[in-house]
């Protein structure tokens, strides 16, 4: 308002925004002071930014520099108290998929040991939340099977982005073959992904009965003995 009415500049020690909903990016509060803009994140650690010298947020200074990042967390959460924020809270009916999630077509929930997929759609399609980056080109092995007929065709698709291209398109895709047998078979995919891969994209194909994955491994062809990212969905995995 003051700016509206004519001033010059606005007194303001500290300005703040508040997202609880989440959206494209995590849940967060921010606090900006001068040139220092911390950002609280509602599941992940704390960032803090100099505006001044890095205005596209490319070092945290959360380390560097804790007593001041105290003191804005401490401002932060008083603001937030001051007007009633609503606050981000756990859902109970929460079951963690290992960084998956529904992108269309489909709900999926970890049940018995595996992934199941239960299509609401013609097109159901999974993607992970970002990884890595992996150095590629990668191989992506998977096990996984039809819980019974219904599958239109007897393949699916793997897509694959990264921090260079971080839209997933045809010309970064890989086709698998399926055994359409209701048992679970190995499936594997190399990636030519020329700039590494942050991000998966599973389109299982037109299915109308649920789809069942047991793990998902991503291998790097540096070293293709081990896995530098897995998904083991019979077990808790650590993200």
């Amino acid at each position: 308002m003051p700016l509206l009415k004519g001033a010059t500049s606005l007194q303001r020690r500290s300005l703040f925004w508040h997202f609880p909903h989440g959206g494209p990016e995590e849940a967060s509060s921010v606090i900006r002071q001068g040139p220092l803009k911390l950002i609280r994140f509602y599941e992940k650690e704390d960032e803090l930014y100099d505006l001044s010298r890095d205005m596209g947020e490319t070092t945290n200074l959360i380390r560097q520099m804790p007593v001041r990042a105290r003191a804005m967390r401490a401002r932060l959460e008083k603001w937030l108290r001051d007007v009633g924020a609503v606050l981000p809270k756990p859902n109970p009916k929460y079951v963690p998929v290992g960084m998956w999630q529904a992108q269309s077509d489909c709900r999926i929930r970890r049940a018995g040991g595996v992934l199941r997929i239960e299509p609401t759609g013609n097109r159901p399609v999974l993607v992970s939340r970002r990884f890595g980056p992996v150095r590629g080109p990668v191989t992506v092995k998977f096990r996984m099977k039809t819980v019974g007929p219904g599958m239109a065709g007897d393949e699916t698709w793997l897509y694959w982005s990264n921090d260079r291209q971080p839209s997933f398109a045809r010309q970064r895709r890989a086709r698998v073959k399926l055994v359409l047998d209701g048992r679970f078979h190995e499936y594997s995919a190399r990636l030519p992904a020329q700039h590494g891969v942050s991000r998966l994209r599973l389109d299982p194909g037109r299915a109308r009965q649920p789809i069942e994955i047991d793990w998902i491994r991503v291998y790097s062809h540096q070293r293709p003995g081990r896995p530098v990212k897995a998904w083991e969905f019979a077990q808790e995995t650590n993200e």
